[in-house]
Parts: structure tokens; C-alpha cells; sequence
């Protein structure tokens, strides 16, 4: 019998290449890479070890890739204090109804490149992929949310390379010329095939749902349609992936049929790839759909040279090109959920399917059943782990919902063809928006069913190691028949659970802290189950600040069992907290809110933090010998430059203070 390896010969070197990202980005010194380099090439001379000599080796080389592409921290760049002059590279664009975000690649002074994000509050001029442009900013480091769970902002564009944020005014920014070599003409093709579908008789939302299943741009769909998807478990429909390229490979074929018949079959093999990795560069070269072409590719290749082909390692040898250009792509959500799904799906989809292939209908309908099962297996605990949302339904929503994608994704590539030579066909619009409708009605009622979909679920990340390990040992025992497998499956359900009950986070009984915001100052106080929100924001504005709140810190409420966030009037007492106007006190901890020059004329009793915030002018040094409080704060809503005046007047006569534009103010108080 061959041993299992054989069939999987690449599994050794794309296990290295992860260890080797993962311990690169932990951190370790470059000597372990040349450790790891010499115990590998000393181990592919013992034939029983070859396999783990080729895991060594690759993640030292995983461990230098990482190291030599990791992008510039800003504190290592030469950028100026103040707004000056950049000729940069636009690499990707995304527009809402009012603004642009672009990623560009530009320079500092020193000529280091650099990866960053710009804000552009308008849509003229409008931007293209490839356009050189000449702009004015000052640029910042990604600003971090050190709130309590929140989403740390500054790491995610980290993790996709970007150093640098600024924000520039359309007067200060100017398109010099635009790349018109082939590559970018076909990146170009994103924005041409939405505005072809935009300027056609579809339905808004029909627009809006075609443009992110055929072109990836999924954001003018609007929340609420996307949240229904969501509940329903359809979530992936609008996400680009091997779906999609498994679709449009499947109208492709259809359109070059004319070649198989005149018996012209490798020919059309390779005009396939070639409009994969065409469509592929259109929609960015996204880590599912890339995943998606090099496994076809593979296929094709096999198929052209007559070879045979195993599909696990294609999906490794997607994995390994995508890393070796991009080793952060580890990090990226898209990457984990396409690789998991596909992993399962080629694991589980033989074993769990009750029908044979020769019943070639029935064969394709469970299959639809099936392949979403396994799917599941492999990426539902990621993207719970990442949403915090399971849907239970998801089986009742795919099988119809993938019956009619092809249909209406098919019709879609039509129109654009149709709209591209200058016809609107308004039979076909409205046959797609009659299918869409239909699509939507289903996910909406499957969305509305009692227990659809179970959200507020939180875990460690620890939890997904024992996971896979039971899912892979699973997998083996319904292979091998092996009761070997069945115990260690039996033995990885027990490791599950004695993980979740180990990292399972236990909550102080009461806690508060200032939350950095540029509009006001906000400080959310929870007591058990219960939470209020005090903020400086007028009447006016009282209400969106409520929401945006809740919004914001909906991770910090759910983890703490927190139905809702209240609005603290002007004047309220409760358990551990009360408010008289500016004065605060949480837990013994007595703030005063100033943000009126007016307020320094009222007595105060003893005050722990004086918090300077938005609409307060006066002189800092008058607020500190009138309030006498043990320490200053700087709020995170004073303007930049009122900001650092009052920092260097409390720095000079060597005033207790703190910044809170730099770092959260976080007090719990324990049982």
C-alpha cells in the first residue's frame, strides 16, 4: 500500500510555509530560520525523515519571505510633521455615494516605498486603478481602537501590507497620467462592467447584487439586504470565490463549445485558463478566486498533457504561489474560509454522499446538499469565530439558492455582453430581476424562520487548533476505517471542549472606559447586564452618538451578555454610577466633562480626572488650578492642533496628564 504522503506530496512544504509566516510574524530571530534551514537540509539525507527535513526548509524560507516583504513600520519612514507633496501609483479603488478610498503605493523622502490608504470626500476627480497621481497630504499611522474588543483597525490594514492613512481634499490631489499597459486596461474592466450593468433597466438591488457576484464590489449593496443574506447562511453568494469561478467557467465552456465540437478540445482547455486568469485580474486577484484559477489551471494543464490530476494538491499549490507572492494573505478571512472550505469539501464530499454518479440528476442535487455540509465543516467555526454568527439553516437556503446562481449569474455575463454593444435587452433585466426577487424572498423567509441563526457566539482562537485536528482525524477514520481514527476524532471532541472551558474569558462584575472619538467624548460604564452611555454630545446629537455606539462596541456588549446600551440623562444615579451635569462618578472615580469655558466658574468637590473634550477654548492651566484634579485628560475629540498646545503647556510645568488621543482610558472594577 502507498503511503498516504505519496498521494500528497506537497502537504510537508505548504504545512512548513505557514509555520514558517506564523513564526516570522511572532517575531523570532533570524537565526532560527538558518536553524531550521540546516536541521532541514541535514534531514533530507535520512529517507525517513525526508518528509520533515522539507518542512523545515520550507518554513525557513517562509521565515525570509516574510521577514523581506514585511511592509515599513511609519516610525522607519522619513514623513514630515506637515502636509507636503507625493507622486504615487493608485492600486485599488473603492467609491461609495460620496468618496473615495484609494490604495496607493508612493515614496518618503528617503525613497522607501510604502502602501497606503487615502480618503478622498468626493468623487471628482474620479480615480482609476493605475492613474499616477501627484497629492498633498500628511500621512499618519492607521489610527488603533485600543477600546475593549473592538476591532483593531490599524492591524487589519497591517495585515494587508498598508503602513500609512491620510486624508486628502479633492483641490489636493491631481491625476498626472494613467497607466495604459495591458495589465492595468484589464483592471480596468471592474469599474467599465459596473457601470454597464448600472446604465442598463435592471432593478437597483438586482444592479447592486450582480455587481458583487460578477465583479467582487460588494459595496453598494446595502446593510439590510446583506444582513438577510447573512442570517440565512448566504453570506458567500456575495463574496467572490471558486462558486463563482466554478460558474463562470461552466458559461465560458458554453460559449466555446463550437471549439470542442470541431474536436479543437485542448485549444479550448487553454482559452478557458486564459479567461479565468483574465477575470481573475479584473476582480483583484482575490485569494478565493486566485485559489479557484490555479486549481483549474492545474486541471487544465493535467488535461492538455494528458496527466492525472489529485485535487488537494492543486489546492496546496495554490496555497504555496499565493504565499510565496503574499505571506500576510495567511491573515486575510477570504484566504482561511476559501482554503478550509475547499479542504473539507474534497475530504468529505466522496464519504458523505449517499447516491452514485451514475444517477447523474439525483447525483448533482445532493451533491449540492453535501458539498454545503462540508463547506460547513471546514469554515463554519472560522467564520463564527470572525462574525460571531452560525447559521443553522444553511442547508435549506444553498440547495435552491445554488440551483438558480448559475442562471442568474449566466444572464448577468449576457447583459454585460449585450450592454457592451450598445443594446438593453429589457426582456433579460427583467428575467434577472424576477430571479433575484425570487433569491431574496427565499433568503428573507429562511432568515425570518425561528432559530435560523445564532449569533453572540465568542470563543478563543485556541479552539480552532483542537477543531481541525478532530476534523482531520474524522476525515481519516471515514477513509481508512480505521478505529485508530474514530478515537482520535472521539479524543479531539474532548480537547474541544476542556479548550473552550480553559480560554472561556471571565468578566469583572463592573467596568468603564473612554472611548477615542473625533465628535465627542463617550464613556460607556457596564454594571452586570447593564450598560450607559455619557456622552458630551448635545441633545441633537445625543441619539446617532447612542447608536453609533452600539454599533462600535457591539462585540464588548454581546461577550458580557449586554442587551442593550441606554443614554444616561443630564442627571441620574444607579447602581455604581451617577451623573449631575459635567460631574461623573463610576465606581468611586469622580471625572469632570469639560466642554464649555463656562463650567470652570462652578465649584467642584474633589475631582479625579479632569477630561479637557471638544468646545472647551479656555487656557488647560486655568482648568487645572481651578479643579485642582490629580490628573489631566486630553479627549480625543479636541482639534489637533488645540490638542498639542494643551499637551505642551501640561508637559512644560509638569502637570499629571494624559493623552486620550493616544491611548483608551480603561478602569474595571473585580468582584
Amino acid at each position: 500500500m502507498r503511503p498516504p504522503l505519496s498521494y500528497i506530496p506537497l502537504l510537508p512544504a505548504t504545512t512548513g510555509v505557514v509555520v514558517g509566516i506564523l513564526a516570522a510574524y511572532a517575531g523570532l530571530e533570524a537565526w532560527w530560520s538558518a536553524g531550521l534551514f540546516t536541521g532541514g537540509t541535514a534531514l533530507l539525507c535520512i529517507k525517513s525523515f525526508r518528509h520533515i527535513g522539507v518542512l523545515l526548509l520550507a518554513a525557513a524560507l517562509a521565515m525570509v519571505d516574510t521577514v523581506a516583504q514585511s511592509p515599513p513600520q511609519i516610525q522607519e519612514l522619513s514623513l514630515p510633521d506637515e502636509a507636503v507633496g507625493y507622486d504615487a501609483t493608485v492600486d485599488d479603488v473603492t467609491r461609495n455615494e460620496s468618496r473615495q478610498h484609494l490604495t496607493i503605493t508612493t515614496r518618503d523622502s528617503a525613497g522607501v516605498r510604502f502602501k497606503a490608504v487615502i480618503t478622498v470626500p468626493s468623487l471628482i476627480p474620479e480615480i482609476n486603478p493605475g492613474d499616477r497621481i501627484d497629492i498633498t497630504a500628511k500621512f499618519t499611522a492607521p489610527r488603533r481602537d485600543d477600546s475593549p474588543d473592538s476591532p483593531d483597525y490599524a492591524a487589519i490594514l497591517m495585515k494587508r501590507g498598508i503602513t500609512a492613512t491620510a486624508f486628502v481634499r479633492p483641490g489636493d490631489i491631481h491625476v498626472i497620467s494613467s497607466n495604459n499597459s495591458l495589465l492595468w486596461r484589464i483592471k480596468r474592466l471592474r469599474p467599465v462592467m459596473g457601470n454597464l450593468l448600472k446604465r442598463s433597466s435592471l432593478d437597483r438591488r438586482s444592479c447592486e447584487f450582480l455587481t458583487a457576484t460578477l465583479t467582487g464590489d460588494d459595496s453598494l449593496m446595502p446593510e439590510e439586504s446583506r444582513a438577510t443574506f447573512t442570517a440565512s447562511g448566504l453570506a458567500h453568494i456575495l463574496a467572490l470565490s471558486g462558486l463563482h469561478v466554478g460558474i463562470l467557467s461552466v458559461v465560458v465552456g458554453i460559449a466555446l463549445l463550437p471549439l470542442y465540437l470541431a474536436r479543437k478540445r485542448n485549444a479550448m482547455t487553454a482559452s478557458l485558463i486564459v479567461i479565468l486568469w483574465l477575470y481573475a485580474i479584473v476582480t483583484g486577484l482575490s485569494p478565493s478566486v486566485t485559489r479557484a484559477v490555479i486549481m483549474a489551471t492545474t486541471l487544465g494543464i493535467g488535461y492538455i498533457l494528458q496527466r492525472r490530476y489529485v485535487s488537494m494538491n492543486a489546492l496546496l499549490l495554490a496555497a504555496l504561489i499565493i504565499l510565496a507572492f503574499d505571506p500576510l494573505q495567511l491573515f486575510n478571512v477570504g484566504f482561511q474560509l476559501s482554503f478550509a472550505s475547499v479542504a473539507a469539501i474534497l475530504l468529505f464530499t466522496p464519504l458523505l454522499n449517499p447516491v452514485s454518479p451514475r444517477q447523474r440528476l439525483l447525483y448533482y442535487i445532493t451533491s449540492l446538499v453535501v458539498v454545503s455540509i462540508a463547506a460547513t465543516i471546514g469554515s463554519g467555526v472560522i467564520a463564527t469565530y470572525y462574525f460571531h454568527t452560525f447559521p443553522f439553516c444553511f442547508v435549506i437556503a444553498n440547495t435552491p439558492v445554488l440551483l438558480m446562481l448559475p442562471l442568474i449569474m449566466g444572464a448577468g455575463v449576457l447583459l454585460i455582453v449585450c450592454e457592451a454593444a450598445g443594446y438593453d435587452p429589457v426582456w433579460l433585466c427583467s428575467a434577472i430581476d424576477a430571479m433575484y426577487n425570487a433569491i431574496f424572498a427565499f433568503a428573507r423567509m429562511v432568515s425570518n424562520l425561528p432559530h435560523s441563526a445564532v449569533s453572540g457566539i465568542y470563543f478563543s482562537g485556541w479552539v480552532m487548533i483542537p477543531y481541525f485536528i478532530t476534523a482531520g482525524a474524522l476525515a481519516w477514520s471515514l477513509w481508512r476505517r480505521k478505529a485508530a481514527g474514530w478515537c482520535a476524532a472521539a479524543a479531539g471532541v474532548v480537547a474541544i471542549i476542556i479548550t473552550l472551558n480553559v480560554t472561556q474569558r471571565k468578566f469583572p462584575a463592573s467596568e468603564h472606559f473612554i472611548a477615542r472619538d473625533s465628535y465627542a467624548t463617550d464613556i460607556i460604564y457596564r454594571n452586570g447586564t447593564e450598560a450607559w452611555l455619557i456622552t458630551t454630545a448635545g441633545e441633537r446629537n445625543a441619539l446617532s452618538r447612542l447608536e453609533n455606539s452600539r454599533n462600535r462596541h457591539r462585540d464588548f456588549l454581546a461577550m458580557r451578555g449586554v442587551d442593550s446600551l441606554r443614554l444616561a440623562p443630564a442627571s441620574i444615579t444607579v447602581n455604581g454610577m451617577s451623573r449631575h451635569d459635567a460631574v461623573v462618578e463610576i465606581d468611586g472615580i469622580r471625572y469632570a466633562l469639560i466642554n464649555a469655558d463656562s463650567l470652570l466658574n462652578r465649584d467642584y468637590c474633589h475631582v479625579d480626572y479632569a477630561i479637557v473634550c471638544r468646545g472647551f477654548r479656555g487656557n488647560v492651566l486655568d482648568a487645572h488650578r481651578r479643579l485642582k484634579p490629580d490628573s489631566i485628560m486630553l479627549s480625543a475629540d479636541l482639534h489637533v492642533r488645540r490638542h498639542d498646545r494643551y499637551l505642551d503647556s501640561l508637559q512644560r510645568y509638569d502637570i499629571p496628564h494624559r493623552s486620550l488621543r493616544q491611548s483608551t482610558l480603561h478602569h474595571i472594577k473585580r468582584k
